[in-house]
């Protein structure tokens, strides 16, 4: 997965596997809305594509950490 070290995913995956890993790794998903669409009207109905950018961005991280924690360490 992006050329991480095996010993850091392995530390990765055991860090977020705690009660306080988990607690953080729910914190950013619902943070940066991981479930949640990337392209969101404003209250004009239009979208703007800078901000869906940096939220897709922001969710990619949170996403690699979550694959991380379920020991995931190569790209599918």
């Amino acid at each position: 997965m992006r050329g991480i070290p095996v010993n850091v995913a392995k530390a990765a995956e055991k860090a977020f596997n705690t009660d306080e890993g988990r607690m953080v790794i729910d914190y950013l998903s619902k943070a940066v809305g991981l479930t949640e669409r990337t392209f969101i009207p404003d209250p004009n109905g239009g979208v703007d594509p800078l901000r869906a950018a940096i939220k897709d961005g922001e969710r990619a991280i949170v996403s690699l950490i979550v694959k991380l924690q379920h020991g995931e360490t190569n790209d599918e």
